[in-house]
């Protein structure tokens, strides 16, 4: 592979900046959660029904009254047929600027 070929390297984020905009990445990455479940014409209950919950879960996580942790991410993308890694990717770049 030569250098035209390569991928340009990825700014780098250090933990000042991520540390500034949690919140801002949570909310952005509880919207792309709703919006994958949408597009895959999914109602709540029905993406509760897949993870084995109730449909109150998946709305207490998707207004933020509910917290979501790594392993909640993973079990909703799954159910999602979502990529958990690609997820919080762009919840990341779309929440901050460098």
């Amino acid at each position: 592979m030569n250098k035209a070929e390569r991928k340009p390297a990825a700014k780098s984020l250090n933990p000042s900046m991520l540390a500034l905009s949690g919140d801002a990445c949570t909310k952005k990455l509880r919207s792309l959660l709703v919006q994958r479940r949408v597009k895959r014409r999914l109602t709540q209950g029905e993406l509760a029904m897949r993870l084995g919950k109730v449909q109150s879960y998946i709305a207490k996580i998707e207004i933020g009254d509910r917290s979501l942790n790594i392993a909640d991410l993973i079990q909703i993308c799954r159910a999602l047929n979502a990529s958990p890694v690609r997820m919080l990717k762009e919840a990341i770049e779309k929440s901050y600027t460098i």
